[in-house]
């Protein structure tokens, strides 16, 4: 992977924590109303723009979400998970991946993106919903 590959792939993945922290892929949001009806409504990017921060891009995020789900080992999804929804430091992700360094963090965070990159050209797309469950990078399914 190039550079700008790599970063291009790295905005994607800040991307995909942003959309995984705000809850508004796999399920509804919902205001604890009495029904449990209320849906809360999506903020436009007029609103998002004035706040300062970037619309997120949902498609994208959902293409990331399943090219992540179909990484073989779960090393890789729960690595990416904790560095982009979770937002670890290298120190701490270095120390529970038992890793030597934050040096291999860098090397194991280049290697996982370049496996999503991958996949994510891949027309076998995984379905974010299996037997009613939600699947996510962390959630297998089984259990």
């Amino acid at each position: 992977m190039t550079a700008a590959e790599l970063e291009a792939m790295d905005a994607r993945a800040v991307n995909w924590g942003r959309w995984s922290r705000a809850g508004c892929g796999l399920q509804r949001m919902t205001c604890a109303s009495a029904e449990g009806r209320y849906v809360a409504p999506r903020p436009d990017d007029e609103r998002v723009t004035a706040a300062g921060r970037e619309p997120l891009d949902v498609d994208g995020a959902e293409r990331f979400e399943r090219a992540v789900c179909t990484l073989p080992g779960q090393f890789e999804r729960k690595f990416l998970v904790m560095v982009y929804v979770v937002g670890r430091p290298r120190a701490e992700v270095a120390r529970r991946f038992r890793l030597a360094s934050t040096d291999m963090v860098e090397a194991f965070r280049r290697r996982a993106l370049g496996a999503v990159s991958e996949r994510m050209g891949s027309p076998d797309e995984v379905r974010l919903i299996r037997r009613g469950r939600p699947l996510w990078a962390g959630n297998t399914g089984r259990g």
